[in-house]
C-alpha cells in the first residue's frame, strides 16, 4: 500500500494552501488477513496515521473471504508497517473462506469507528449478491458501497439491481478490463473489441473513454487506474458527450460474464473463484 506517500502528498498540498482536506475523498481498505477485530482496529488507526488525516471518507472490507497468516508471517506482519504486505501469502496460511459470523465480527469494528465519525462511510469490495444480502440481513450500518470488477465483458447486472434496491453504490474497478495484469486470459481487453472501437470512432473518443462513459451512464462509480498524467486527463474527459441508446444496447450485448481478476493476487493457493465469488462468473 502507498498510504505514507499519499498522506505526505496530501499534507503538502494542504499546508501550501492548494487544497483543503474536505476537497479530498480518501478511500482505504482492510486487508484479507486483518479480519480479527483487534487487527481491524489497528489497521484503521495505522491508516489514519500514515495518511495524516483525522478521518477516512470511505473504508472497505477488501474481500469477503479471509485467511490467517502463519505464525511466522503474522509476527513479521505485526512488527512492520501494518498495511504494507511485504510477505506474500503462502501455503502455510490458514484459509477461512467466507463465514458471515467472521464478517460480522469485522464489520462490527468498522461500525464502531463509523459511529465515532472516524470512518465517514463504510463498505465492501468483491462481494457477490448473495454475500451482500447476508450482510444486509445482519448489519446495523448498511454498506455504502460494493466495489467490484466491472467492464463490458463482466457487467454484473444482478449485483447492481440488488445495490440499487438497497440504496448502495456500485463502484467499478477494472473498468477498462484487466487483461494486462500478468495472468493468462481467454479474452483480450475489451478496449480492443471492434464494437468499442466502432463506437469510439463514432464519437471521436478513445476506447477507454467509451468504456468509462458507458459505466457512468449505467449508474456506476468508475475508478480507472493510471499513473500517466495524459491518461488521467483523458479519463476525465468523458462529460462532453453521451452514448446513444443504441450504443448502450450494443455494449450490453458484449457481456461474457468474464472476470479478469485472479484470486491468486490476494490469496495463497489453492484459492479459487468458487471460494471467493460463490461461483458467480467463475471462468
Amino acid at each position: 500500500m502507498n498510504h505514507k506517500e499519499v498522506g505526505a502528498a496530501i499534507k503538502k498540498c494542504i499546508d501550501e494552501g492548494i487544497v483543503k482536506r474536505e476537497e479530498h475523498f480518501i478511500t482505504s481498505k482492510l486487508w484479507c488477513c486483518d479480519w480479527k477485530p483487534e487487527n481491524a482496529e489497528k489497521a484503521i488507526l495505522q491508516a489514519l496515521e500514515d495518511l495524516q488525516t483525522p478521518y477516512i471518507d470511505l473504508f472497505l472490507l477488501h474481500m469477503s473471504s479471509f485467511y490467517n497468516l502463519s505464525p511466522e508471517e503474522e509476527k513479521k506482519r505485526q512488527e512492520g508497517y501494518f498495511f504494507e504486505y511485504s510477505v506474500a501469502p503462502t501455503e502455510q496460511c490458514e484459509m477461512l473462506g467466507f463465514d458471515i459470523d467472521l464478517v460480522m465480527q469485522t464489520w462490527g469494528k468498522l461500525e464502531e469507528y463509523y459511529h465515532k465519525g472516524i470512518l465517514r462511510a463504510i463498505g465492501v469490495s468483491n462481494y457477490t449478491s448473495k454475500r451482500v444480502q447476508l450482510l444486509l440481513e445482519r448489519c446495523t450500518v448498511k454498506p455504502a458501497v460494493n466495489q467490484v470488477e466491472l467492464h463490458p465483458y463482466l457487467q454484473q447486472w444482478e449485483v447492481k439491481d440488488l445495490l440499487d434496491k438497497n440504496g448502495m453504490y456500485f463502484m467499478a474497478y477494472f473498468p477498462l478490463g484487466g487483461a494486462d495484469r500478468g495472468f493468462p486470459h481467454k479474452y483480450a481487453s475489451p478496449m480492443k473489441d471492434p464494437v468499442i472501437a466502432r463506437i469510439a470512432e463514432e464519437h471521436h473518443k478513445t476506447p477507454a473513454q467509451i468504456m468509462i462513459r458507458w459505466a457512468i451512464q449505467r449508474g456506476t462509480i468508475c475508478i480507472p487506474k493510471s499513473v500517466h498524467k495524459e491518461r488521467i486527463l483523458e479519463n476525465f474527459n468523458v462529460f462532453d458527450f453521451s452514448l446513444t441508446e443504441e450504443n448502450m444496447k450494443d455494449i450490453r450485448a458484449l457481456d461474457k460474464g468474464y472476470r479478469f481478476a485472479n484470486p491468486s493476487f490476494l490469496f495463497p493457493e489453492p484459492a479459487d473463484g468458487n471460494m471467493v465469488w460463490d461461483g458467480e462468473y467463475v471462468n
